[in-house]
């Protein structure tokens, strides 16, 4: 199954030897680490994973994974962790240590189910839908609902909530374009899920621009940018862009490929 498993917080902790998270079982042993094993860390645990470090550091560094975490990976942690590491890869990141720590994706959900085993069976369906905006606005009221004000009066499009994955799934892979602003954590899924199904993501800049400027997103400074007419006349480069992008980065449904994404 690890094979088919798309990249997410558990394909991610898959990769690793130790994991530090309530979601897996828990098994780190600090002084019996090897240099460059993988360490998976649910940032949320920092301060308990510090304070081991600490108590009974350990003999060699490692390379550390976190995730499934809303926090964002600032200076600040990278600093309080570099004395243990060779390299860090984080979800979130807003770190300027970029020689050191590596952004990598939310990638799809896996908490408390598996997409993927969803998202496997949707068909690649006609894009009926021009412009697509269903996200939980509670999850960042701010900014969700800026977007959410800014597109809810336009005929070309189409809202919805409250839906079962599935038809969420069905329903994406029917549309040109996704609206995807931040949520609790800076990343989101929707944006990978947008992706799989050659729906072009929609995303305001925000502190991770330089990462996204890497993937086959648009990104704008302002959702008043957006209009009919811009998107329509950018729709096929744009769409075009994302195939070449899948073409050129075959094995991007899996964690291992991120480690390593430069381009």
């Amino acid at each position: 199954m690890d094979e088919e498993v798309f990249v997410s917080g558990f394909a991610f902790h898959k990769l690793c030897k130790w994991s530090i998270c309530d979601r897996y079982p828990q098994n780190l042993h600090l002084q019996t680490i090897e240099e460059n094993d993988l360490v998976f860390l649910n940032l949320d645990f920092l301060p308990h994973f510090l304070y081991a470090l600490q108590k009974s550091r350990p003999n060699n560094k490692f390379l550390l994974i976190t995730h499934n975490s809303d926090l964002s990976f600032t200076n600040e942690y990278a600093m309080s962790l570099l004395p243990y590491v060779n390299r860090i890869f984080a979800i979130n990141c807003i770190c300027d240590y970029k020689d050191i720590v590596k952004p990598i994706p939310i990638g799809f959900r896996d908490w408390p189910i598996h997409s993927y085993e969803i998202i496997k069976t949707i068909p690649r369906l006609s894009k009926t839908i021009f412009v697509y905006m269903n996200f939980d606005i509670n999850t960042n009221i701010e900014k969700r609902t800026h977007c959410y004000n800014a597109f809810s009066n336009k005929s070309w499009v189409y809202s919805n909530s409250g839906l079962n994955l599935e038809t969420f799934y069905k329903q994406m892979s029917s549309s040109k374009y996704v609206l995807s602003p931040d949520g609790t954590g800076i990343d989101c899924h929707r944006i990978y899920e947008s992706l799989y199904f050659d729906a072009i993501p929609i995303l305001k800049k925000n502190e991770m621009y330089e990462y996204y400027e890497k993937l086959p997103v648009l990104l704008v400074d302002d959702w008043s940018q957006i209009s009919e007419s811009f998107l329509e006349e950018n729709y096929r480069p744009l769409y075009e862009t994302i195939l070449d992008w899948k073409k050129k980065n075959p094995n991007w449904l899996s964690a291992r490929f991120w480690l390593d994404y430069q381009d």
